[in-house]
C-alpha cells in the first residue's frame, strides 16, 4: 500500500469491483482498509516468500470477484472469518 494514496485504492476497488465480464484476481497486502474495500468479493491468504532485498515472508491477499473460480488446486484460507494483518 506504498505508492497509492487512499483514495487511488478506492478509486481502484471501485473500478474493478463494477467489472461484471472482466475476470481478474489481485493481490494486496492483508490490511483492514483493504478487506473494507473488497468485502463483497472473495478474499483469501496467500502466503509468500520475498527474497529480492531481503529474504522476508508474508501474508497477502489473493482478492477475486464472486463470478471468477479459482482453481482447487490452490491452498487458500478463506480471511471472511479471521483478523486481518495491521497496518
Amino acid at each position: 500500500m506504498n505508492f497509492y494514496k487512499e483514495q487511488d485504492h478506492k478509486n481502484l476497488s471501485r473500478y474493478v469491483r463494477q467489472q461484471k465480464t472482466l475476470n481478474w484476481v489481485m493481490s494486496y497486502d492483508d490490511a483492514h482498509f483493504i478487506r473494507d474495500l473488497y468485502k463483497t468479493c472473495g478474499t483469501f491468504h496467500l502466503s509468500l516468500q520475498y527474497s529480492l532485498q531481503r529474504k522476508q515472508k508474508a501474508r497477502e491477499l489473493l482478492i477475486a470477484p464472486s463470478h471468477v473460480q479459482l482453481p482447487d488446486s490452490v491452498a487458500l484460507i478463506d480471511t471472511h472469518n479471521e483478523e486481518a494483518v495491521p497496518a
